[in-house]
């Protein structure tokens, strides 16, 4: 009987050892798999092209192809996003990692098949780069309907994107959710909005259609939770150091009024897809 109650005892405090020991090693995986979710949490959304269609390289080499032959060599990676018109002389705002180690780059929407662009500010903290159209035939774009937002917009205000997770121009709304972003982020606002890679560098506006950001990324972990860089922070950026007065932001315009369907109408033509290769 003594030896059974020992054996059993030992074999109570081994289970208790087991126990313990898979408890630690299940926390510690949870945890590091935790910290890797977390660390992956921010899904910054430009739209990587691995094989180009023959049409995408005639736009790089300027030639016009009829048909596509099978032992051409692929040309270097590309990336999509979207941007916005930033002024009526060519100006245009979109994220910085979209065109991030660009050699070219190009603009297109439904109105421009095609224009050049060149990147002349960039912040890279911020997320931001301001690109200029290069093309020679370019005049302007002309007046825009709607002026960058100076003050924060908030919680529980209605908003909307545009911009180009496909070919086509895709809208989509939402509100206001937080007015910090990733991790706490003061400079970006978190909204409830689903996008996708592509997005990257498209308009957010609210229900007047004043621009109050751009899409920078998403909470991979979480449904619907993107975020965007807040207005106020792209106007104090170029006050300090755009000063030689070519950008000349248009202040006091919006389509307050107007039902959606005609606001997006009105702004179609200064939403751009933004494509960039790398040579």
């Amino acid at each position: 009987i003594r030896f059974y109650r020992r054996h059993k005892l030992i074999s109570i405090a081994a289970a208790v050892s087991i126990v313990a020991v898979t408890g630690t090693l299940l926390t510690g995986a949870l945890t590091g798999l935790f910290s890797a979710r977390q660390q992956g949490a921010f899904q910054a959304l430009r739209l990587e092209v691995e094989r180009l269609k023959r049409s995408q390289r005639a736009i790089i080499n300027g030639i016009q192809v009829a048909k596509e032959t099978s032992d051409e060599p692929e040309v270097a990676r590309g990336f999509i996003g979207s941007g916005m018109a930033l002024t009526s002389n060519g100006y245009v705002l979109t994220s910085y990692h979209v065109i991030r180690d660009a050699g070219r780059i190009y603009i297109s929407n439904n109105k421009y098949d095609q224009l050049n662009a060149e990147e002349v500010y960039t912040n890279a903290e911020l997320d931001i780069a301001i690109l200029k159209v290069s093309d020679s035939e370019f005049k302007s774009f002309g007046n825009l309907p709607y002026s960058l937002k100076s003050s924060s917009s908030d919680p529980g205000e209605r908003v909307f994107t545009l911009g180009y997770p496909r070919e086509d121009m895709v809208y989509n709304e939402g509100t206001v959710s937080s007015c910090s972003g990733f991790e706490g982020d003061s400079t970006a606002y978190q909204v409830s909005i689903p996008v996708n890679p592509g997005n990257s560098g498209g308009p957010l506006f609210d229900n007047q259609a004043n621009l109050i950001g751009i899409i920078s990324g998403r909470n991979a972990g979480a449904e619907g939770a993107s975020f965007a860089i807040q207005s106020k922070y792209i106007i104090d950026y170029l006050k300090q150091y755009a000063t030689d007065n070519s950008i000349a932001l248009a202040s006091g315009k919006n389509l307050k009024g107007i039902d959606r369907p005609s606001q997006i109408k009105k702004l179609k033509d200064y939403v751009f897809m933004v494509k960039v290769f790398n040579k």
